[in-house]
């Protein structure tokens, strides 16, 4: 059963791999209003599924905490994310997001029952290392533009919030997968009445509305 959940983490890496693909055509859209559509779409196919296989007692039943800690691990890891590639290269904003499962194995390695070696260690200096050079010409601190400086910061807060949620969510195995489009409604709400208070409406394009849905119903919801 390791190799078969193994096999479905890739899958979810494919599909990630793919986002920044699609939120780089999207990225005139403000950006509450843009997550609006994004976790709007994810909640939407999660409700569908729900309904199908008649399971939205098992919603019911989680406790607050798993509410708290899910919405700010995934709509505000998606949060820093997007609005980080609209003031970085979205391709330097995806690489130091994939920080993210140095993160996991070095908190994961931490935790009681779990392993943890100088292999661990080494992984992700490995990992920061790499990505230090890669947004930087010459592996020189002064090459890296200041004006990206907002966007690898929101990067790294994405990184660590998934990271750290990715790691909560191993010691909470029973909470339906489902959850996750339910803390996208939750994150829905929230980005619209916010987009509703600071950002004026763009009337998004066939083509963005479609990416964006796209991105949801991928990236937030079946990943």
């Amino acid at each position: 059963s390791t190799k078969r959940y193994t096999y479905f983490g890739v899958a979810a890496l494919t599909m990630w791999a793919i986002e920044p693909l699609l939120i780089s055509e999207v990225q005139r859209l403000p950006i509450f209003e843009l997550l609006s559509i994004i976790f709007a779409s994810s909640f939407l196919i999660t409700a569908f599924r729900l309904t199908i296989n008649k399971s939205w007692k098992t919603i019911r039943r989680q406790p607050l905490t798993i509410w708290v800690a899910g919405i700010l691990g995934v709509c505000g890891s998606d949060f820093a994310y997007i609005h980080g590639a609209q003031h970085a290269p979205i391709a330097h904003v995806d690489l130091i997001d994939y920080l993210w499962p140095c993160v996991a194995i070095v908190l994961a390695g931490l935790l009681p029952r779990e392993k943890f070696s100088w292999k661990h260690v080494l992984g992700a200096c490995l990992g920061l290392s790499g990505i230090y050079f890669l947004i930087s010409s010459d592996g020189a601190l002064s090459d890296i533009s200041s004006e990206y400086i907002f966007g690898y910061v929101l990067a790294l807060v994405g990184a660590i919030l998934w990271g750290g949620y990715s790691v909560f969510s191993r010691y909470f195995t029973k909470v339906p997968t489902e959850m996750i489009g339910m803390y996208c409604g939750i994150g829905a709400i929230i980005s619209f009445f916010l987009h509703l208070r600071f950002e004026e409406f763009f009337v998004p394009t066939a083509q963005e509305l479609s990416l964006a849905i796209l991105t949801g119903i991928t990236g937030a919801g079946f990943a």
